[in-house]
């Protein structure tokens, strides 16, 4: 396996990625503020992979899918070899909650392009992906997986849909964001307050914290409907936590805090941004099958994956002659 690659400064977007990862989250998997999985038709879809498969999960992110594969081969009892690559710096074993027996099983690669696939030519039987291969540059990525498969690799890759349900969900995420970083809503009060606590000035910091208590109670009362792990209720606990720390806590302290608040929702706006852009409609789907029959795959088609009889994504499938 070939493992060598050029290094490149990571861009504002792969950052954003890594530090999303490096939380321990799983997957982006989430339609109508609520998780869903898709464990049974990826387990489907690896059945068939014998003794000596090597499999290439792209965009792995925290490796949902390639622990998948993973526990199909151990399940099976075959010798499977996985690798998960990924945009960002990612280290999947070190923060996802993971069966051990599944570590040895999976070799992650991070900071990796998937148009700069470090790995030799032909060296693949099937590849996958999950909301993930749609962020990158479709036609030089599709050039790279059809140099990395074997003939006879197949594809199966869960695409973002723009008229799907995660999408619709993703848009609301979004703007929740946005609007905690507007003028007057909870990052900015909090920064407020930081900078009083820096100042001393304790009639100052009396009233924005009565402020941000008032804002907290608002923001619980007009979303109340959102599942309890929201961005807005995990910055209304942060809000609350904050409050009570000023005047306990250093004030440099209290500022790098709010500094980092603040850069954990940026980066999170910047990736349900790159989501919206990534989502395909149909028309884009049959564009996509196209530019893969065109570069040399076979027998390329997509349909709608449904959950609870709401449209989640787009599978696309192809495979190479």
């Amino acid at each position: 396996m070939q493992m060598t690659k050029d290094t490149h400064q990571p861009s504002a977007k792969a950052l954003s990625w890594t530090r999303y990862w490096r939380s321990g989250f799983k997957n982006t998997c989430f339609f109508a503020d609520k998780a869903f999985s898709v464990e049974s038709d990826w387990q489907a879809y690896f059945s068939s992979a014998a003794t000596g498969t090597k499999i290439i999960d792209l965009a792995t992110g925290n490796g949902a899918v390639a622990w998948i594969a993973a526990g199909v081969a151990r399940d099976s009892n075959r010798d499977v070899a996985i690798v998960g690559v990924d945009f960002a710096d990612i280290n999947p074993g070190d923060v996802a909650n993971v069966d051990v027996e599944l570590l040895p099983r999976v070799t992650f690669v991070g900071s990796t392009d998937l148009t700069e696939l470090p790995f030799s030519d032909a060296e693949f039987d099937f590849a996958s992906s999950q909301f993930g291969f749609e962020y990158a540059q479709e036609s030089a990525a599709l050039l790279e997986l059809k140099r990395v498969l074997k003939p006879g690799g197949k594809v199966r890759f869960l695409i973002h849909a723009s008229e799907g349900a995660v999408h619709e969900a993703s848009t609301q995420r979004l703007r929740r964001a946005r609007l905690m970083l507007e003028s007057g809503q909870i990052i900015p009060l909090l920064e407020e307050l930081a900078k009083a606590a820096s100042n001393g000035s304790a009639s100052r910091i009396t009233k924005i914290q009565k402020r941000i208590s008032a804002k907290v109670d608002l923001v619980g009362r007009k979303f109340k409907q959102l599942p309890a792990d929201d961005l807005v209720f995990e910055l209304c606990r942060e809000a609350k936590m904050f409050v009570t720390a000023v005047g306990q806590a250093p004030a440099a302290e209290l500022s790098a805090r709010v500094r980092y608040l603040a850069e954990e929702v940026r980066a999170y706006t910047l990736r349900l941004n790159a989501m919206q852009q990534a989502a395909r409609n149909a028309g884009q789907m049959q564009e996509l099958c196209q530019s893969a029959d065109v570069l040399g795959f076979t027998l390329s088609n997509y349909e709608a994956y449904y959950i609870d009889n709401q449209q989640v994504g787009w599978i696309f499938l192809t495979q190479i002659p």
